[in-house]
């Protein structure tokens, strides 16, 4: 899907993105989510009996209440452990959109990975296409472009509507 010379390989051409991504400190090779909180110790009085998940979806839709200040500290520890992990899922989800070579691959991609079309992701991908105005070939210019216009597209039409638009011009 990189714009390039038609004898060149996409594959170095991808490569090269992801070099540059990571070495501007954008791009991190995959990183796991880590499969147990860091709790910190005044917290689990607060944390015992209660169910971490339902706490973070009354997080996200706004309907969280903490009645006193224990909950309160959990609360706000709980949005940042939330806020981290979603970034590193944008993160990691924008290192598979790197690597994506045709327009199923990145249908199936924005279908599987949700967190590309956040404001996150957008923001990411803003920072991107400064460092490859700046600093790539104009082909990686054009494909950041391209992705940040295509999402665009799917947040406000949705995923499938945009592919199939696309598809038919």
């Amino acid at each position: 899907m990189v714009a390039h010379d038609p004898d060149a390989d996409p594959r170095v051409a991808q490569e090269q993105l992801f070099a540059l991504l990571t070495m501007a400190g954008l791009v991190r090779h995959q990183q796991p989510l880590p499969a147990v909180l860091p709790v910190p110790h005044e917290l689990l009085p607060v944390l015992m009996g209660r169910d971490v998940e339902a706490d973070r979806e009354a997080l996200r839709t706004g309907t969280w209440r903490a009645d006193s200040i224990a909950l309160q500290r959990y609360g706000e520890w709980l949005g940042e452990i939330t806020r981290k992990q979603f970034g590193m899922l944008v993160m990691n989800a924008i290192g598979e959109l790197i690597q994506v070579s045709s327009s199923a691959d990145l249908e199936a991609l924005l279908e599987r990975r949700p967190e590309l079309l956040s404001d996150e992701a957008d923001d990411l991908l803003r920072a991107f296409q400064a460092i490859a105005d700046e600093e790539a070939p104009p082909e990686y210019q054009r494909q950041v472009e391209y992705w940040r216009h295509l999402i665009r597209l799917c947040r406000r039409d949705g995923v499938a509507q945009t592919f199939r638009r696309v598809g038919d011009s």
